[in-house]
C-alpha cells in the first residue's frame, strides 16, 4: 500500500480528517475573562473558539483574545488586526490597529455570539493568526464583524485569555476546541 494513499485514508482504517475536538467549555458569570491554560497547542496547529449568548453586563463592548505566549500573558501592545462592521440600519464601518494589546473577537454589543479560528499557537517559528465572525445585537441594531488579526511575533502559544475589551464583567459561554489532523498538518 502506497503511504501517500494510506496518510490519505483512501484505502480505508485512517481516522476521518478535519474533526474538532472539544478541549474546554467555561461558563463565564459575572467574571471579567476566562483563561484556557491548557490548550493542547503540541496536538494541534488550528483551533477554533466558540462564543454562545455573550452577555455584556453593564453597557456594550467587544470580547478581546490575549495569548499566553510560554506561560506568560501578551499584554504589550504588539497585535495586529483589521475589521469590517456591518449594521442592520444598512450602514458599515471598518477598523484597522498595528499596535494594540489584544485581537479583537466580537463587535461591541449587548449579547453576541461567534466564533473565532486561531492557527499557529503551538509553533515558535511561526506568527499566531486570527480569522472571526460574529454576530450580535446593540441598542436594536443588529451587527455582524468578520476579520482577523496576528500576533506578529514567533513564539509558541500555550494559552488563552478572553476577557472584555474594557474589564468589566460578561456571562456566557465559551468553548476550544483543536482541529484534529488537516492536510496542512500532515507529513505528506
Amino acid at each position: 500500500m502506497p503511504l501517500g494513499s494510506a496518510r490519505f485514508g483512501l484505502l480505508g482504517g485512517v481516522e476521518d480528517l478535519g474533526k474538532l475536538i472539544l478541549i474546554q467549555t467555561q461558563t463565564a458569570s459575572g467574571v471579567s475573562y476566562l483563561d484556557f491554560t491548557s490548550i493542547d497547542e503540541d496536538l494541534y496547529n488550528v483551533h477554533f473558539i466558540l462564543y454562545n449568548n455573550i452577555e455584556f453586563i453593564s453597557g456594550g463592548t467587544s470580547l478581546k483574545l490575549q495569548f499566553y505566549e510560554s506561560g506568560v500573558l501578551e499584554t504589550g501592545n504588539v497585535y495586529t488586526q483589521a475589521f469590517l462592521n456591518l449594521y442592520s440600519n444598512a450602514t458599515f464601518d471598518y477598523s484597522t490597529n498595528k499596535s494594540n494589546n489584544s485581537l479583537f473577537s466580537t463587535q461591541a454589543g449587548d449579547n453576541t455570539s461567534g466564533y473565532a479560528w486561531l492557527y499557529n499557537l503551538g509553533d515558535n517559528t511561526k506568527y499566531s493568526f486570527q480569522n472571526i465572525h460574529s454576530t450580535g445585537i446593540d441598542t436594536s441594531v443588529g451587527e455582524s464583524r468578520i476579520g482577523g488579526g496576528v500576533l506578529p511575533q514567533a513564539s509558541l502559544v500555550d494559552g488563552i485569555r478572553v476577557t472584555r475589551a474594557d474589564a468589566n464583567t460578561f456571562n456566557g459561554t465559551v468553548s476550544l476546541y483543536g482541529l484534529k489532523e488537516t492536510l496542512w498538518n500532515m507529513n505528506i
